[in-house]
């Protein structure tokens, strides 16, 4: 499922629907999907009714975590079961891989060998940077061994496929590794893509409006999280830990909320709510987020993972049951229900505060005529005995950082770079909540 995939991972799955064909077997491959990619449901849908009706005997996952993210109607779980052989290349042991016949390792991307066709023609070489640490494999390699390709290694895969295309002496190939993408001719470019303005107002003017469901009703739009982006990172205890940039919040996802329609419905911060439309329902906690429009709710993806690791464990509200392949993006018509109980959300808006001092100290010209040192006297700075000897950064190399507050987005990604450049622990949700947090950069 997916149609952006490294043109190896074509070749070869080609070779063995066709193998497998000739053997009187059915086999296919579930690639990922990525979070900004529109299409694809009806693929996955279509193939787990081909699995519930037993006509697919062998199938391989390549990366992809179908039983945990999964459109809900589909019922990828209730499907895998119907599978015979079932493989699944993964990085880590998840909801998956742990319901299928096989495990293979799966190589991360920085490690193999690999290679891209872009929308343009353009074809680029993925090349490693150091080799396996725990002799994982790659896509491409796992299906030239499913494939019985007499080469099995990245590298003479990749180098296959790039000889297909033209390139087949070492000039060129050295070439295509030094600049990392291909020359292409203009027969192979795609050209200006305009953009389909009937279609784009045929598509908008088919939404049924957010409270199309009856009075009361919202709209729920569903967001790949900042940090867990579709939850493949659920165990990573820097990203748990980093403030979500718009929410402030830590070691959760909730329910965002415009202020005035919480006021409206009578819930607060922290408040536990019912989401509930078609039939399906989520419990989750609701958070005031200044910016939401009224008719809308936003719940954050990728939470709630339960074989993920010790760090992902009971983190956050799972959100998934309300998305179906009908309405992955969003979906109307959902009703709220206040549940009366809270739960303890840890956000990080109102640290950092000054304890009631000023930010800045201020005085009349009679008052700094009279007192030139005023600032000293209202607020003095506390002094104690160096511990080491200071270091004089008047002479010699001066670092410094600017940050362009025209171009940042707040997307937190030199926040939690920082915390990891320097080796700095995280502290839990409970220490956060106390206002410890151990990062080195505020946004």
């Amino acid at each position: 499922v997916g149609s952006r995939q490294p043109a190896s991972v074509h070749a070869l799955a080609c070779a063995i629907n066709f193998a497998l064909g000739n053997a009187g077997r059915t086999v296919s491959y579930v690639a990922p999907l990525d979070a900004e990619e529109s299409d694809g449901f009806d693929d996955i849908k279509s193939l787990s009714a081909a699995m519930t009706a037993g006509q697919v005997q062998t199938l391989v996952i390549l990366g992809g975590n179908p039983v945990y993210d999964a459109p809900a109607d589909v019922k990828f779980k209730d499907a895998l079961a119907k599978v015979p052989t079932s493989i699944c290349a993964s990085g880590y042991l998840d909801e998956t891989s742990e319901l299928c016949t096989w495990h293979v390792p799966r190589a991360h991307e920085l490690e193999t060998w690999g290679d891209q066709v872009a929308s343009s023609g353009h074809y680029a070489v993925q090349q490693p940077l150091i080799a396996p640490l725990f002799g994982g494999l790659s896509d491409v390699e796992l299906l030239a061994r499913l494939a019985g390709e007499p080469d099995t290694s990245g590298h003479g895969i990749v180098r296959a496929t790039a000889a297909a295309r033209g390139i087949t002496d070492e000039l060129k190939w050295s070439t295509l590794l030094q600049k990392g993408v291909a020359e292409v001719s203009d027969a192979q470019l795609l050209g200006a893509m305009p953009v389909q303005d009937q279609a784009v107002a045929d598509a908008v003017r088919s939404i049924a409006a957010p409270n199309a469901g009856g009075q009361g009703t919202f709209e729920v739009v569903f967001l790949p999280d900042h940090r867990m982006l579709d939850g493949r990172h659920a165990n990573n205890s820097w990203l748990l830990e980093l403030p979500d940039p718009i929410s402030r919040i830590t070691w959760d996802n909730a329910a965002l909320f415009a202020p005035s329609t919480a006021k409206s419905l009578g819930i607060a911060n922290g408040d536990m709510v019912r989401l509930s439309v078609g039939g399906a329902s989520i419990d989750i906690v609701a958070w005031m987020q200044p910016g939401q429009d009224k008719a809308s709710i936003a719940l954050p993806l990728g939470w709630v993972r339960t074989k993920a690791g010790k760090n992902a464990l009971g983190a956050g509200f799972d959100v998934y049951p309300l998305r179906t392949s009908a309405a992955p993006h969003f979906v109307s018509g959902v009703t709220v229900e206040k549940l009366g109980k809270s739960y303890p959300i840890s956000q990080t808006q109102d640290h950092d505060s000054m304890e009631g001092r000023p930010i800045a100290i201020d005085a009349s010209l009679a008052e700094y005529q009279a007192e030139p040192e005023f600032t000293q006297w209202k607020s003095p700075d506390p002094e104690a005995a160096p511990l080491w000897k200071t270091v004089d950064y008047s002479e010699g190399h001066q670092w410094g950082m600017v940050i362009d507050l025209n171009t940042c987005i707040g997307c937190s990604a030199c926040v939690v770079a920082c915390q990891s450049e320097n080796n700095v622990p995280t502290v839990g949700k409970d220490q956060v909540a106390r206002g410890r947090e151990m990062h080195w950069l505020l946004i």
